[in-house]
């Protein structure tokens, strides 16, 4: 690893490795690192707080441990990250 920046480590890798066709962001559980897939909105309902269930449209859960995401403040950032890192 030639780079000290945490940043340009990750792309230094994604380089090295030719790794760049192989990213897939938000596929895979933070918790548990299983699959995350769509999950019909109806059917978490009542496993998330009112405000985001009335507030966003979409929600992806994962088939591993059961987290549900949905595309907030914190999803916006992280793939503005990642298109920086991809850049």
């Amino acid at each position: 690893m030639k780079q000290t920046d945490p940043d340009a480590q990750v792309r230094e890798v994604l380089d090295v490795f030719d790794l760049r066709a192989h990213v897939a962001p938000m596929t895979r559980c933070l918790v548990c690192n299983g699959v995350v897939q769509n999950v019909v909105k109806i059917l978490i309902e009542f496993q998330v707080d009112k405000k985001n269930f009335e507030t966003h449209p979409e929600f992806t859960q994962c088939s591993g441990c059961g987290k549900i995401y949905w595309k907030g403040s914190h999803y916006d950032s992280m793939m503005q990250w990642i298109k920086n890192l991809m850049g």
